[in-house]
């Protein structure tokens, strides 16, 4: 068995800024990924959605992601 350091790192990270951005009056969370599958299912596991925002930032095959924190 394959031991991975920090695993669930990235999802705590995750849960940290929802909840830091319902305390200020955040309506969502965006973020993005590129070329990492890992980060990518987390962002699943973590309840967020595909997103296309109108002006991309990054690389055209850069995914971005999007939870509403309402």
């Amino acid at each position: 068995m394959q031991r991975h350091w920090g695993r669930g790192l990235q999802l705590r990270l995750m849960r940290a800024i929802e909840a830091h951005g319902r305390r200020i009056g955040w309506d969502s969370i965006i973020s993005d990924t590129t070329d990492n599958s890992f980060s990518a299912n987390n962002f699943i596991r973590a309840g967020y959605r595909l997103y296309e925002p109108e002006v991309p930032w990054a690389w055209s095959h850069t995914l971005y992601w999007r939870r509403s924190l309402r």
